[in-house]
């Protein structure tokens, strides 16, 4: 039986550093008990979608059912589809029992056909320290995930990458824009990037860029065909880009890639030598989610495919797999309609700029929270793949 206590400002535990202790991780089963029941929910942000080597899709949100909003009740939910994304179960709940926050969930599949969960803690909202966490998913058919594990300090909020060399590279971050009264780290408040050479069993610091004016930073990575590591950053009013020549040691100057709403934007490589990056097209507001597709190595964007024309789409995070089929999760209106929708597209229609191929669409539901204030957005109840 959980034993769960729901924290404010005005009981949270003295130990400011027990974000450092590990979360328990609950099977689906728990989906239906009232702290993580869609049924109560009333906020769900920030999802990723990824795809294992045996077609099976796996989507993750973080959810609350207390205050419906980012505060230290918030945790993780893993869901699975084995139909393509027709319909989707919660296999997994990752929650700390403690004044701690789980934030910025990640799902990513390594080059070993490994599917990995990453996400943040923190103490109360933002404790200035952070820290990354993964699991891997040790057995797929009896959703058996290995013991969490304290990865670095930071937040990262977008897939790591594996580079051509076979050494894994993590986009880590932590936000100098919000001071935090718990803890500082004064020399990491930068968008750095960490390595592995051992399948993240340790990381270690690369180096670091430095946009002045990053909010949340949400930096994101691509390899370029040359080698060298092409990285964007999150700021109030626009993205910024830097290039490391060196294995992310050291950094170009940040330059504009595009006006821009403050949100997370998904940034990856494509099998055709091209690029991908799914964002807002709307410099003020989240609205228009679109996927642009780069041919010139990341100089620039232009926008091939709108996803959702509705205001109050944002945080895209997804992959890209082996048949070069694009996967790419959002969230919608997170505190009333509290929805996550995702698009499946092919590399092709992408360069084309219309959906033709059975099975892509648009604007499919993964989940939504039952709590919320209102319910306007356009749901397909059939299950089928809506064209543009």
């Amino acid at each position: 039986m959980i034993e769960k206590i729901y924290y404010t400002k005005h009981n949270l535990t003295q130990n400011i550093d027990c974000s450092l202790n590990p979360p328990s991780v609950f099977d689906g089963s728990y989906a239906e008990c009232d702290f993580y029941s869609a049924d109560k929910r009333k906020w769900q942000s920030a999802p990723y979608i990824t795809k294992s080597a045996n077609g099976n899709l796996y989507a993750t949100f973080s959810g609350d059912n207390y205050g419906g909003d980012e505060q230290p009740n918030n945790y993780n939910v893993i869901l699975k589809s084995c139909d393509n994304g027709k319909t989707w179960k919660t296999v997994t709940v990752i929650d700390h029992m403690d004044s701690v926050r789980l934030h910025e969930p990640i799902l990513w599949r390594d080059a070993n056909n490994r599917i990995w969960h990453f996400w943040a803690q923190s103490y109360n909202w933002w404790d200035g320290r952070g820290g990354v966490w993964s699991m891997y998913l040790a057995d797929e058919e009896n959703n058996i995930w290995s013991e969490p594990k304290r990865l670095c300090d930071g937040v990262m909020a977008t897939a790591p990458i594996t580079l051509k060399n076979k050494k894994i590279m993590l986009p880590v971050s932590i936000w100098k824009c919000f001071p935090s009264e718990y803890h500082r780290l004064p020399e990491l408040e930068k968008s750095s990037v960490y390595i592995s050479e051992d399948n993240l069993e340790s990381v270690l610091l690369a180096g670091s860029a430095n946009e002045p004016n990053t909010t949340f930073d949400e930096n994101a990575i691509v390899e370029r065909s040359d080698g060298s590591i092409y990285m964007i950053m999150r700021t109030s009013d626009a993205i910024t880009y830097s290039i490391s020549e060196d294995e992310g040691k050291t950094w170009s100057e940040c330059k504009p890639v595009m006006k821009h709403a403050s949100a997370r934007s998904y940034l990856s490589a494509l099998g055709n030598g091209k690029y991908l990056l799914v964002t807002n097209n709307n410099p003020k507001e989240r609205s228009h989610m679109t996927a642009f597709l780069s041919e010139d190595e990341c100089m620039t964007w232009t926008p091939k495919l709108l996803l959702d024309e509705k205001c109050s789409v944002s945080y895209p995070g997804g992959c890209v797999d082996e048949n070069d089929r694009v996967y790419v999760a959002y969230d919608y209106n997170r505190y009333n309609d509290e929805e996550v929708f995702f698009a499946t597209f092919t590399t092709e229609e992408l360069t084309q700029g219309k959906i033709t191929h059975p099975d892509s669409g648009l604007q499919n539901l993964i989940e939504k929270g039952k709590n919320g204030k209102s319910s306007s957005s356009k749901v397909f109840e059939d299950g089928s793949n809506q064209e543009i």
